[in-house]
Order: structure tokens, then sequence, then C-alpha cells
């Protein structure tokens, strides 16, 4: 049974791992999509239209909410894996509560970005998630 619950637990490090090297390509684009709004309040050449802009940050903020909700599932997994051991799960209970918390978050963000006007691309981003 200990190598079996090893095994799981290094599927969710792998999985947590995944989703954290996805995190950083995530936040290069966010980072990219800020330099673009400095460029656009400029009235620099950029290299993106405001309509590939706005559905690169749609797409990247997607993302962001499957990330979450992997993070959310990997911490519901280890809450309960730590309830069946009879441990204390204070600490886990409120990382739970943080990744549901980010989870919303992310929609209300993904929300906010797929409703924002295309004709104001200084507020297309919002990387703050």
């Amino acid at each position: 049974m200990k190598n079996s619950s090893n095994i799981d637990t290094i599927k969710l490090l792998d999985m947590q791992e995944f989703a954290s090297i996805c995190y950083l390509i995530t936040t290069a684009i966010a980072i990219y999509l800020t330099h673009y709004r400095k460029q656009i309040i400029r009235h620099q050449k950029t290299y993106l239209k405001v309509e590939e802009a706005k559905k690169l940050n749609i797409f990247n903020h997607i993302v962001i909410l499957i990330l979450t909700g992997i993070f959310l599932y990997i911490n519901q997994i280890n809450l309960q894996h730590t309830k069946e051991n009879n441990e204390d799960i204070t600490l886990l209970s409120l990382q739970n509560f943080a990744s549901m918390l980010t989870t919303i978050g992310a929609i209300i963000v993904l929300y906010v970005v797929i409703q924002d006007p295309i004709d104001y691309p200084s507020s297309n981003e919002n990387s703050e998630i």
C-alpha cells in the first residue's frame, strides 16, 4: 500500500511540475503583452495587431484558468490522502482554500479580459493572476 501511495504522490508532483512550467510560459506571454501595451501607448510599431493581442490574452487566461484548476485538483487529492491517513489537515485546508480563491480569481479575470473592449488596448492585459 505504501508503494502505491508513493507512486500517486510522484504522479501528483509530476503534474505540479508540468503545471509550474506552463505557468512560467503564461508569465512570459503576460510580460510580452505588457510590453505590447507600452508600445501601443507610445505609438510605436508592434508585431501584433490589436485583435491578435486580445486573442493571445484570452488564450493565455484560459490556460491560466486550466492551470489553477490543476493546482486545485492536486490540492484536493493531497487533502483527501491526508484525511485518509488521519494526519493534520489544517495547513492543507488553507492551501486548498487558497487554490479555490485563485481559481475563482482566474475565472473573474478571464471574464474581464473577454469583455474588455478591443478599442482600448492599454487595458487589454491583466497579468496580475
